[in-house]
C-alpha cells in the first residue's frame, strides 16, 4: 500500500461517516483515554479525510498523518495537516501512532506492520483497530478494499510475529454491529455503499446499548477488534 499510487474506492463511506458521532467518539476515546501527554507526536496511519486527527488536533493533540491516496492528501494539507504520502517519506519516528480500519486494506500486512514499527519510537504503543471475523466480509468490504477481517487470535499473532509487545490484549468492540453487519451481509446493498439514515439510527440509538453489551462479549464476538501494543 505504502510504496505505490493507492486510490481508495469508499470516498462515499468516508463522508457517512462524518455522522457517526458515538462511534467516532469511542475510537477517539481509546486515544484519549491512554492519558498521552499533550506534546506527544502522533501519526494517524491511514487518515483518509482526516476526520480522527481533526477531532484529536482539537483535543490538543499534535497530529501528522500517513496518507497514500493522493485525493485525500490534498484534502489534510488543506487542513493543514503534516502529510506523508508514502512510508518512505517519513523520516522520524513518533511517540504513538494509530490505524483506525486500515490494516485490513493492505495484502502483505505482516510486512506492513513491520514497517510501521520502524517508525515507532522505543517503548511507544501503537493502536490497531479493523474490522472483525470473515463471516461477516460483504460487499462493502469488496467496495472500499479490503482483503481480510480478523479475529483476536490472528491479530495478536501479526503483531508479535513482528517483535510488537502487547500493551492491551485484543478485544472485540461493537457487539450488537456484529449482527447487523450480518444482516447487511445478506440484504444490504449490492454495491456495498453505506445507508446514512440507517448509520445515524444506528449510531444514535444502537451503538451506545452495543457499548454497554462489549462488557460481556468483548472475549467473543464484535464487529471489530483492537489491540494496543508497543515497540
Amino acid at each position: 500500500m505504502a510504496e505505490e499510487q493507492f486510490v481508495y474506492t469508499g470516498g462515499d463511506n468516508l463522508e457517512a461517516m462524518k455522522e457517526a458521532h458515538n462511534y467516532n467518539a469511542f475510537l477517539v476515546s481509546l486515544i484519549s483515554g491512554l492519558d498521552l501527554k499533550p506534546d506527544v507526536e502522533i501519526l494517524d496511519i491511514g487518515s483518509g479525510i482526516g476526520l480522527y486527527a481533526e477531532m484529536l488536533r482539537d483535543k490538543g493533540y499534535n497530529v501528522s498523518c500517513f496518507e497514500p491516496d493522493l485525493i485525500q492528501v490534498k484534502v489534510l494539507q488543506q487542513k493543514d495537516f503534516k502529510v506523508y504520502a508514502s512510508i518512505t517519506e517519513i523520516d522520524r519516528q513518533f511517540d504513538f501512532m494509530y490505524a483506525f480500519n486500515v490494516l485490513e486494506h493492505i495484502e502483505n500486512d505482516t510486512e506492513e506492520l513491520a514497517v510501521w514499527a520502524t517508525k515507532l519510537k522505543e517503548n511507544c504503543k501503537l493502536l490497531i483497530y479493523v474490522p472483525a471475523f470473515k463471516a461477516l466480509f460483504s460487499s462493502m468490504d469488496r467496495n472500499v478494499g479490503h482483503f481480510r477481517r480478523y479475529t483476536r487470535k490472528e491479530l495478536t499473532r501479526k503483531v508479535t510475529d513482528v517483535g510488537l509487545k502487547i500493551v492491551k490484549p485484543a478485544q472485540y468492540a461493537d457487539s450488537i454491529g456484529f449482527f447487523v453487519s450480518l444482516i447487511y451481509k445478506y440484504i444490504g446493498s449490492n454495491k456495498g455503499n453505506l445507508n446514512t439514515k440507517t448509520l445515524i439510527f444506528f449510531d444514535r440509538f444502537l451503538f451506545p446499548i452495543s457499548r454497554i453489551c462489549d462488557n460481556f462479549f468483548r472475549n467473543f464476538f464484535g464487529k471489530n477488534v483492537f489491540i494496543i501494543v508497543r515497540k
